[in-house]
Formats: C-alpha cells, sequence, structure tokens
C-alpha cells in the first residue's frame, strides 16, 4: 500500500494523519509518503537533535529505504499479521529466485586430495 500525507496527491487518505510508519521496526516522524510494497519512506530529515533539518529557508526531504510497516487506526492483529507473512514471503521466493540462477560453486582442493 502506498499512502501520503498530502491531500493533492492521488495515494492521499485522511488515514494518513492518523497512520503511524515503521521502517525496520523504528517510527518515523514527519512521513509525506509510505510504500510498504517498495519499501520506501519520503519524509522531512531530522537534524542530530531530532529537529527538522533545514538548508536556507527550506526544509530538507529525505528516502529512507527498509521493511516499511503503515499501521493505521482500526487494523486489527490479524490484518497487519497477514501482510507481514505476505511480505516475508514474497522476499524470501524473491531471494530464492536470485540464488537460483547463481552459477553453482564447487570446491576446489589445490593439494589434488
Amino acid at each position: 500500500m502506498r499512502i501520503s500525507a498530502d491531500p493533492k496527491s492521488p495515494y492521499w487518505s485522511p488515514i494518513s494523519m492518523h497512520s503511524t510508519v515503521f521502517v525496520d521496526g523504528v517510527a518515523q516522524k514527519y512521513c509525506t509518503l509510505a510504500d510498504d510494497e517498495q519499501g520506501y519512506v519520503e519524509r522531512y530529515a531530522l537534524d542530530g537533535m531530532g529537529n527538522l533539518f533545514y538548508c536556507g529557508e527550506n526544509a530538507v526531504m529525505d528516502t529512507v529505504r527498509g521493511q516499511v510497516d503503515i499501521i493505521y487506526p482500526g487494523m486489527d492483529f490479524e490484518t497487519w499479521m497477514c501482510a507481514r507473512t505476505e511480505c516475508a514471503h514474497a522476499d524470501s521466493c524473491a531471494a530464492l529466485r536470485t540464488c537460483q540462477h547463481e552459477p553453482a560453486r564447487h570446491h576446489h582442493d589445490p593439494v589434488g586430495r
């Protein structure tokens, strides 16, 4: 699911204002867009003290990649777990396909044993 906090975006939803977004288990602040299928979040960048980072008068945007979870009001545990299981299954299938395309590695014994 892709969700945006920008009312002008085609991905905007009223639940975006009440959702919590996590990347690799860490809650994200100041998100403007989150996509749990493609694994990225667009957000305002933070400085070392957790405040918005500015370049001149403009707040800087940041893209964070990883395992994205979007939790929204009314989402029960079963729905969340089903989504997580589907993502984990898709990730493991993709990894398996990658491994199957790698050439086989044969052990080479330089001593000739």
